[in-house]
């Protein structure tokens, strides 16, 4: 019997443009998966006149598919996940985005409320210095938007990956918001190279909300990217990752995130169903 409730096993469940939602959502429903985060907001699906049509679409293939949407994530065009390119294209970071994209967040925050789903997800993006005249002006802003989410009763998580454990400790400190916790995705850390996953976990775990199983390898070399693989395959180190979990007591969520698609993302991703299921 899995240590961990079977209940809370769900995946990254990503909408397309090109897609009806309910061909997005299908792999959730072939999987009879229970919990899902939702990714892909597109534009259409935000602002336009088809948008109203577009969202009772959603909102009925959500449904139909028989999983709790557990988050919506912020989804921004333009991100290039890059140690080169994505200080200037990642997440709420980038000053020359920022405003544009605070308001697609807001605006996304709507669709949320619309679905019933009160928590948000998202990859802040590249954090300037904690003694910069930017850092200050950041977390200023973030302060605005948190209090927007924290009047609708709505959360955000901040997902790892491009800061190390101590930096997002220090940025949700200067926060000094209750509205805020950590998405923790262990192969973002090894992807950027930014952090070792058990040694984040540990600090970061008062804060974890919800967790990715994922796993990658390492860049071959600085200042470039590692890879993404399926978990177990990596250098997360499946068991001792899903141990310190057992070990920390963790009854949340476990949302498996593999980013390819077809039948080789659902052969993987039952795959680390059964991986869970037999720790």
């Amino acid at each position: 019997m899995s240590v961990f409730p079977v209940n809370r096993i769900g995946m990254v469940a990503r909408l397309s443009a090109g897609k009806s939602a309910a061909d997005s959502l299908a792999p959730v429903k072939n999987l009879s998966l229970p919990v899902i985060q939702l990714g892909g907001i597109y534009d259409a699906l935000l602002f336009g006149e088809k948008s109203a049509s577009l969202r009772q679409e959603l909102a009925l293939a959500l449904k139909e598919c028989g999983a709790e949407c557990l988050a919506v994530w912020l989804t921004f065009p333009g991100q290039e996940w890059s140690v080169e390119k994505g200080p200037d294209t990642v997440g709420l970071v980038p000053e020359k985005l920022r405003t544009q994209r605070m308001l697609r967040s807001c605006m996304i925050a709507d669709l949320a409320l619309e679905l019933g789903v009160k928590t948000l997800a998202v990859h802040i993006g590249f954090l300037p210095q904690p003694d910069s005249e930017s850092y200050a002006q950041f977390a200023d802003e973030m302060r605005y938007f948190l209090a927007f989410l924290a009047a609708r009763d709505q959360e955000l998580l901040l997902e790892t990956g491009q800061e190390s454990a101590d930096e997002l400790l220090e940025f949700i400190s200067a926060l000094s918001a209750d509205n805020i916790g950590i998405n923790f995705d262990p192969a973002n850390l090894v992807i950027y190279n930014t952090d070792q996953p058990l040694a984040a976990l540990d600090k970061l775990m008062p804060f974890v909300r919800c967790v990715h199983i994922k796993d990658a390898v390492a860049p071959e070399k600085p200042g470039t990217t590692g890879k993404e693989v399926r978990f177990g395959l990596g250098e997360v180190n499946a068991d001792a990752f899903l141990g310190a979990l057992k070990e920390k007591n963790y009854t949340g969520a476990l949302i498996i995130e593999r980013e390819i698609s077809g039948a080789e993302q659902i052969e993987d991703i039952n795959l680390t169903i059964a991986v869970i299921k037999d720790f």
